[in-house]
């Protein structure tokens, strides 16, 4: 485990690195968000206990909002590298109204205990707040845009266009505890992804919570001997950059 401790620190000192430099310089200026690591237990294409980081900033504008979010997860097991993914995404949202906005989202996933080494999206399309009170929170997006992924093991890449949908739900439960649920879907004539990442996080203080969370993913078009679906349930220490 001292190897996967080694792999992740240096691996969240990269993915870190520019996105909290930009927190802790421009908070003033609208950026916020979260930093998070904890325990993991993977089934599927991996089944082991490991060690997961992961991070998310929003920048709120008058006319733009601007999200980023990276994570890394490794486990080894007898020497045996087990579980090795990372992922980096960005959005950028341009406001219509306080309610809709037109989007960029680029998604870049490298894997290689998935049917996919790497996978990478560049989409576009239309948002819009579903639901908004102090209790629920509800965001919808489609859109379109272009996929390549490398198949894992052949080295072959699949290309096209695809379809882009994305729902995102948050229920404040009490003043501390709060349950969030996102589901995105990519689907394209070669694949279709599916990923769905619910949690409830419990406020300790203003600055640290405890996060609960089960991530299930979803690939329909794998080689023979891989697994369709993966499933990741984490407990996760957060601390929040605001």
């Amino acid at each position: 485990m001292r190897v996967v401790e080694s792999k992740l620190c240096a691996v969240l000192a990269l993915v870190m690195a520019t996105p909290v430099a930009m927190a802790q310089a421009e908070t003033d200026d609208g950026w916020s968000g979260k930093g998070e690591m904890g325990l993991v237990k993977t089934t599927g294409n991996s089944e082991t206990e490991s060690l997961k980081f992961g991070i998310q900033f929003v920048k709120e504008q008058e006319q733009w909002r601007h999200r980023v979010a990276a994570d890394a997860l490794s486990a080894e097991d007898d020497g045996v590298t087990t579980a090795e993914r990372y992922g980096f995404e960005w959005q950028t949202d341009y406001k219509l109204s306080d309610i809709s906005w037109v989007l960029g989202a680029f998604r870049y996933e490298s894997d290689e205990f998935s049917a996919y080494d790497n996978q990478q999206t560049l989409s576009f399309g239309y948002g819009r707040q579903l639901l908004d009170n102090a209790a629920h929170q509800l965001v919808g997006e489609i859109g379109v845009g272009y996929r390549e992924a490398e198949l894992v093991n052949t080295g072959l890449t699949e290309s096209g266009a695809i379809l882009r949908g994305l729902l995102d739900y948050s229920w404040v439960v009490t003043d501390n505890t709060e349950f969030s649920n996102r589901f995105l879907v990519e689907s394209g004539s070669d694949n279709t992804f599916i990923k769905n990442v619910a949690g409830l996080t419990v406020a300790m203080n203003d600055k640290f919570a405890l996060g609960f969370g089960i991530e299930y993913r979803r690939n329909s078009d794998v080689p023979p001997g891989v697994d369709n679906t993966d499933t990741i349930t984490s407990a996760n220490l957060v601390y929040n950059f605001d």
